[in-house]
């Protein structure tokens, strides 16, 4: 089983973002990337639909033989990951936004988290916020449509969203900005460009860390290289092409 490839799936190229920090701490693993394309994207449909997708391309990786898999999906993580784990038992990693990572600096400034509409929604979100609530300062950001200019690479429309985005919610009153979607990560810069000031995070090396722990408690640790990836789109093709290119962007950003 130790030869066995990692599963990672987003319902479209954010989790690529994932899939390079991974591949910077699991030099030797295989892995299959799933892009589910054809539904995206999830941040803003319901639970029981998201639900439907995650356990139907769950599926299709456990037949591709798996050792373990990876939600690259905040939205996914959120929607249906404890559904996911009541029932395979090989090691399932998801993502949520670093909060803890930016409670640690102590800020007395605000702390933002942007996130799509269902991710803030979530219990599971909830839950985590509400660990921090009482010490810290917490806005959440629901973005929809940011998703989609990533997806086409708009970068004059990211831009443009962006400044708008942000123009009422006075940013210099915060320290940090969580980002909590792993698409967002793609546009760490552009954000970064806008408000300097800002200590930008995300969870992926976290991600990263946690499921080389696991795989190495279950003698799971590829030792030998035998490193590849796949890329799988359940869209057109054409997507495969448009993954590789996000993950030589993704490997910039790290």
């Amino acid at each position: 089983m130790r030869d066995f490839p990692i599963g990672v799936f987003d319902s479209g190229v954010g989790g690529i973002s994932t899939l390079a920090s991974l591949v910077k701490l699991l030099p030797n693993e295989r892995f299959i990337f799933y892009a589910d394309h054809k539904y995206a994207p999830y941040g803003v449909q319901t639970k029981e639909s998201i639900q439907k997708h995650v356990f139907r391309v769950v599926d299709y990786l456990v037949n591709r033989g798996i050792k373990a898999l990876v939600v690259a999906c905040n939205t996914a993580t959120s929607a249906a990951i404890d559904d996911i784990r009541d029932i395979y038992t090989f090691p399932i990693i998801g993502v949520e936004p670093a909060l803890k990572v930016a409670t640690d600096s102590n800020t007395d400034k605000k702390i933002g988290v942007m996130a799509t509409p269902l991710t803030i929604k979530e219990e599971k979100f909830s839950k985590l916020c509400s660990r921090f609530k009482n010490s810290f300062d917490i806005e959440l950001f629901p973005a929809p449509g940011l998703v989609e200019l990533i997806e086409n690479r708009d970068e004059n429309g990211i831009d443009e969203f962006l400044i708008d985005f942000f123009r009422d919610k006075y940013m210099s009153n915060f320290s940090h900005l969580v980002l909590g979607c792993t698409h967002y990560i793609f546009v760490k810069k552009n954000i970064q460009k806008i408000y300097p000031h800002l200590t930008i995070i995300d969870g992926n090396s976290g991600v990263a860390r946690h499921l080389k722990k696991r795989l190495t408690e279950l003698n799971l640790l590829q030792t030998t290289n035998s490193f590849d990836i796949e890329f799988v789109s359940s869209g057109d093709i054409s997507n495969v092409e448009k993954m590789r290119e996000f993950f030589k962007i993704a490997k910039t950003l790290l």
